[in-house]
């Protein structure tokens, strides 16, 4: 029988079977028979080459190949062909040897791509039942361990588009790469796997080590002691053991919100080192603070913004932020969670003056804004808020701030806003609502904040008024070209018409140098299996913002590209957010939770390559972010084509922290994109296996080895896999040096019965003044007999990284031993929070994962794991899980989209012609074909029992009742004209439990989105409906069952209304607000009005 030699190549290739004399043929450039293309139109060379292999039979000898990392399961294997071998041979590489052995049966692990992402599952299915073990699909690839004696039928498997074997060349091309990770503390951010931060940490032990950060909110010790502390927190290892650095903390009854961001960058960054400002006690104190933490910080990021930040112009907060960049500082911010819920427009003159009389006469007289740009004439906004529900507005103008003027420049234009109750009393004065500033010569912003409190009762129907005007008005001076009002609700209040959604992103996180963060909810991302690509929260503010105004008050012009990045939200703290995902901690949502993620990455980042600056931070996190779409697109109010590159939504995308990462100089040729050929090696007395003045990636596989075997790869950065098989009992001595350059040596199999294993990154005589990465994967051999690392450390060297240090894959001792060549005298020691050792002050090695200080020994030069110390196991990081709610995002989730009377939609948005089927005939009734107002006086009764099956539309099952169906009642009708709509609930049951919603469209689960909820009614409560069209009124019993709902809704008609286009009185003033009326006229006359 031929036996397969590693002398050459050419010798295994003669003794292989026919189907490997196919690829042969192939690899020398003549054609491929008809079968040879059958076979390659469906099976990768790495896979055919083992048809036929026969059980009986002693194996073949394959080119090793090597599982991939998930997240790239989805590159195809790449083939090594003839002329690069030939290249190879002449710089003197050699022929390529040390293939493996693999028998028929055998397992061999393969990416199987399927037809579509939806065959994917079958395909996994048919796979399994071939035998296939581990398989996971995963969008159109499945992965798996396949059997040999399987590979031959997988052309025959009709979903399937293309199969391989895992292969080295890529990014990530050893095998399996990754230490064993550990988790400090109770909970853990899935930020760290959305991002691939651990891919990061267990491959290049990348843990922030040396950086700086600090952080800007509201506090970090100073909420209740229910919710943990900062003590705490270090205690239980959710913060590092040096705690914070706190410059200044918040005020008591502050929610340390601080703190939570803290959790989640000590989660990714753990050896980072952290402080703490806060931002809550105003502008300039925000602003003070940034550059106080920017003396001694390497990166600052905050989750705060000020109402008053101005929109078209870089204020204090921003001034600070830039500054602090142009120092060199990463400034990282939340872009807000305000999506597009603004209005911004022109002002036009309505023509008809809003005028307000007070008790002497006296008149102060508005020119009104015109919200309709049509021929048409309206000059307020109707507005929906719900009985002891709030909001707050920010209005501004494109006039500068004097505020953020270095000269004397502020606001020509005094603008107001103002609320009117639906009889035209103004309610700003009334209520002490703001909104009427003075603003010549000061700032262009108004604020307005409002809560009803149930005592307005106007309308002239019975029951609290839920619907106001809201009026934006010109006192004195040029009208604005621009002007934009930020909508923060605070509850379920909107406005009904003429809301158009303009940008959110403002202030200083709309400075050039930083970074803006938006954000997308975890589950919403790749890792987790749920979506790809990634999709971003709906809530993520929107820009683009223009800069009209420079620091001194001219006006320019500058239109600045953001948000700039996407990162996790959602994720996991101690004690703070919305418990979501039933695993026991609170969800933290929004961007003040995806911005500290930023941050944290950029940790890692520096720890690889000091020194850059925060422009070329930024191009690496652009670069390799994970593009996605904006679905709301301002020019079409909903989703439209997909938006490649940088959009206005999610910036360049999401985060990846492995491809940022290793897009950097001098990473390891392995881990880069760059494709790069692997060379097998078997080292043998003869012949060592030596690298190239270039990177490289050698293959070593030491099989039956004797002697003394050497491993170098010489220059470059250079990837070396060395395989020690168990036979390899004569084997005195496997030496492995990286040589110059960043090197990633993987040491595998099982330590020689007798001989050594010496490893070092650079050379084993002098250092190389690179960080080189050694991952010990071996097992350990007699009496937990390990491996010997030498490092040398010199004046300028960089420390190099050993990752599973004393610890085999299944955390079994391995008596590892460190020898430090300090080129001196100096102490060692070691930090066992770290994993650091040191030469007195000089970091001369790291470990991951960190071992206690009683498992190691130090004796002179000589760090050394001691076996007989027992380790508690490690604790274990989540694994990626798809939460319960896989996503917070319906379709029909688009911000605030007010309607202009008149206006008519059919069908119904969101609503599905199916609906009017007989199968759904129990749910729903058609009462549009009866007319306008069919509505008014319709009776509903029914009971809410369970269902068996869910509901096609405003299901309550996932995020409202906890997997529970129940009976509703679904009405679609149209109103011809603004209506008033109430209730009569007809039993103490429905009055107690049932709940009438009016939509202005369906939504698939039951979400009260504001783009579509248009009020809900309770018993005594009366909303009012200001535009025409179709509505959907949804009855239910929310979550209770067994209940009987028996309801009829009505359309209460009230008087004729106040002239809209005049205000006189104020009807129900008091004599406070007639004064306070004077006061406002009286002192814009003294402006010179």
């Amino acid at each position: 029988m031929c036996r397969a030699s590693p002398i050459a190549l050419s010798i295994i290739l003669l003794c292989l079977h026919s189907a490997y004399s196919r690829l042969v043929s192939k690899y020398s450039g003549r054609s491929a028979s008809a079968e040879d293309e059958a076979i390659d139109a469906k099976i990768s060379w790495t896979l055919s080459s083992l048809i036929g292999i026969q059980p009986e039979g002693e194996g073949v000898r394959a080119p090793a190949t090597v599982q991939r990392p998930p997240s790239r399961a989805e590159q195809r294997t790449a083939r090594v062909n003839a002329k690069k071998g030939a290249q190879a041979d002449r710089e003197g590489i050699g022929t390529p040897r040390g293939f493996t052995t693999i028998r028929a049966d055998d397992l061999v692990v393969v990416d199987v791509v399927a037809k579509s992402k939806d065959d994917a599952p079958r395909l996994l299915e048919e796979l399994e039942q071939m035998g296939m073990e581990n398989g996971v699909a995963f969008q159109k690839v499945v992965s798996g361990r396949l059997p040999v004696s399987a590979i031959d039928r997988l052309p025959s498997l009709p979903r399937l588009h293309y199969a391989s074997r895992s292969f080295i060349v890529h990014r990530g091309a050893f095998d399996s790469l990754g230490s064993v990770d550990v988790a400090r503390g109770l909970a853990t951010s899935q930020g760290d796997l959305a991002h691939r931060v651990d891919v990061v940490r267990t491959t290049l032990g990348l843990t922030g080590r040396g950086q700086k950060i600090g952080l800007l909110s509201d506090s970090v010790d100073m909420t209740s002691r229910f919710f943990g502390s900062m003590a705490k927190d270090v205690e239980t290892g959710d913060l590092p053991p040096k705690g914070i650095l706190v410059v200044q903390d918040g005020s008591p009854g502050d929610i340390d919100e601080g703190r939570a961001m803290a959790q989640l960058v000590h989660d990714l960054a753990p050896h980072a080192d952290l402080s703490f400002a806060a931002a809550f006690i105003g502008a300039a104190v925000f602003a003070n603070n940034i550059l106080r933490l920017a003396e001694f910080n390497d990166i600052l990021v905050d989750d705060i913004s000020y109402y008053a930040e101005p929109f078209f112009q870089d204020g204090t907060v921003a001034q600070a932020a830039q500054t602090a960049s142009e120092k060199g500082v990463s400034y990282i911010s939340s872009t807000g969670n305000n999506g597009i819920n603004a209005y911004q427009d022109s002002f036009r003159d309505a023509g008809v003056p809003t005028t307000i009389t007070g008790p002497t006469g006296e008149v102060v007289t508005y020119t009104a804004h015109d919200f309709d740009d049509s021929e048409a004439v309206v000059d307020h906004q109707v507005i929906h808020v719900p009985v002891f529900e709030s909001f707050e507005i920010s209005l501004q103008w494109s006039e500068p701030f004097f505020s953020a003027s270095e000269g004397p420049a502020g606001s020509r234009s005094d603008m107001d806003i103002m609320l009117f109750d639906m009889a035209n009393n103004p309610l700003n004065l009334l209520l002490g609502s703001g909104g009427t500033d003075l603003n010549i010569g000061r700032d262009a912003v108004e604020l307005l904040w409002f809560t009803n409190d149930g005592n307005i009762d106007v309308d002239g129907v019975p029951g609290p008024d839920t619907a106001f005007k809201l009026k934006i008005l010109l006192f004195e001076g040029p009208a604005p070209e621009l002007m934009r009002y930020l909508w923060v609700p605070l509850g379920n209040s909107y406005p009904q018409t003429f809301f158009n959604g303009a940008p959110t992103v403002c202030g200083h996180k709309n400075v050039p140098l930083s970074i803006a963060v938006a954000a997308a909810y975890y589950a919403d991302t790749p890792r987790f299996g749920a979506v790809d690509p990634p999709v971003a929260e709906p809530s993520t503010s929107h820009g683009q913002t223009p800069i009209l105004f420079d620091k001194d008050g001219n006006p320019t012009f500058e239109m600045r590209k953001k948000p700039d990045i996407t990162a996790a939200d959602g994720t996991h703290t101690t004690f703070f957010g919305s418990f979501v995902d039933n695993s026991g901690f609170p969800n933290f949502f929004g961007t003040s939770a995806s911005a500290p993620h930023v941050a944290a990455v950029i940790a890692l980042l520096n720890e690889w390559k000091a020194g850059m600056t925060p422009e070329e931070i930024r191009d690496v996190l652009f670069e390799t972010a994970i593009d996605m779409d904006d679905y709301i697109d301002l020019s079409q109010q909903g989703p439209g084509d997909f938006d490649v590159g940088h959009d206005n939504q999610t910036g360049h995308g999401l985060m990846d922290a492995y491809a940022a990462v290793t897009s950097l100089a001098n990473i390891p040729v392995c881990l880069t994109e760059t494709s790069v050929k692997e060379v097998a090696c078997a080292a043998d007395n003869e012949s060592p296996c030596r690298g190239t003045p270039s990177d490289d990636a050698l293959g070593v596989s030491v099989e039956d080895g004797q002697g003394s075997l050497t491993a170098d790869g010489r220059e470059g950065n250079d990837c070396i896999s060395v395989t020690i098989n168990s036979d390899s009992s004569a084997l005195d001595l496997m030496r492995v040096a990286g040589g110059r350059g960043s090197d990633y040596i993987v040491i595998d199999g099982k330590v020689p019965f007798i001989g050594k294993v010496e490893v070092t990154g650079g050379l084993f005589t002098e250092d190389d003044d690179a960080r080189d990465t050694i991952l010990l994967k071996i097992d350990a051999g007699r009496d937990n007999k390990g491996v010997e690392v030498t490092v040398i450390a010199s004046e300028n060297s960089t420390a190099d990284m050993i990752l599973n240090f004393g610890v085999t894959r299944d955390e079994k001792c391995r008596a590892d031993m460190l020898k430090v060549n300090s080129r001196g005298s100096s102490t060692l020691s070691y930090d066992d929070f770290r994993g650091e050792i040191r030469a007195g002050d000089k970091l001369v090695g790291m470990i991951y994962p960190p071992l206690p200080k009683d498992a190691l020994t130090i004796d002179g030069s000589i760090v050394t794991r001691i076996c007989s110390v027992t380790v508690p196991p490690f604790q274990q990081r989540p694994a990626v899980e798809l939460p319960p709610i896989t996503s917070l995002l319906g379709k029909e989730e688009v911000p605030f989209t007010g309607l202009k009377p008149g206006t008519r939609e059919l069908p119904i948005p969101g609503c599905p012609a199916s609906l009017l089927d007989e199968t759904n005939s129990a749910f729903v009734t058609n009462l549009i074909p009866d007319g306008p107002q069919a509505i008014c006086g319709t009776r509903v009764a029914f009971k809410s029992a369970l269902l068996d099956k869910a509901l096609p539309v405003f299901d309550l099952a996932r995020d409202i009742c906890n997997g529970t169906s129940l009976a509703q009642r679904l009405l679609f009708a149209q109103l011809d004209k603004p209506s008033f709509i109430g209730a009569e609930f007809h039993n103490e049951e429905s009055m107690a439990a049932t709940w009438i919603h009016v939509f202005r469209g369906c939504e698939s689960d039951l979400f009260f989105e504001p783009s579509v909820l248009r009020g809900t009614l309770l018993d005594g409560l009366i909303i009012f409906i200001a535009e025409p069209g179709l509505y959907a009124f949804l009855i239910n019993n929310m979550c209770d069952s067994d209940i009987t709902a028996d309801v009829t809704i009505t359309c209460p008609e009230p008087p004729p209304p106040n002239d809209p286009g005049n205000v006189t009185g104020p009807i129900n003033g008091t004599d406070e607000e007639k004064l306070f009326l004077l006061a406002h006229r009286d002192a814009h006359k003294g402006e010179g009005r």
